[in-house]
């Protein structure tokens, strides 16, 4: 058995998306609310009802030594479309009303009558949010 070593480089931290147009791919950097913190869990949906995907952005980490601190800056992004244009409006949480405090773990979306967002944190309560739409 043979040994392969790899040597990587990191060109980049930066939080992008990867664009499928028909088979040709295109980075897109995320807008500098989500270049806070890691990026760990996404949900992809149209949230606003404009038949265009919205995302929701969520993560943070406690993993580091008490020497980094924790990367917990990242309190809930939510990425709209507008004017058929995908993922252009970040909405802040203090406008969106998603707040999320901690090391996020789990991100759920429930369809229903009531559509839910459910986050699970690691070691702490989960927090479910309604979905309305304005």
């Amino acid at each position: 058995m043979s040994r392969v070593d790899y040597t990587l480089q990191v060109n980049t931290t930066s939080s992008y998306i990867l664009w499928n147009n028909g088979g040709r791919f295109r980075w897109e950097e995320l807008p500098g609310m989500a270049q806070v913190s890691p990026v760990k869990k996404c949900l992809i949906h149209d949230f606003n009802l404009d038949s265009y995907p919205d995302v929701i952005l969520a993560g943070n980490d406690h993993t580091y030594d008490i020497s980094t601190g924790y990367y917990d800056a990242n309190k809930g992004v939510v990425l709209l479309s507008q004017n058929q244009r995908p993922l252009v409006d970040p909405v802040p949480p203090s406008k969106s009303g998603l707040l999320l405090h901690g090391m996020v773990e789990s991100l759920l979306f429930m369809e229903g009558e009531t559509p839910l967002i459910v986050a699970g944190f690691n070691r702490d309560k989960s927090q479910v949010f309604e979905l309305t739409f304005k």
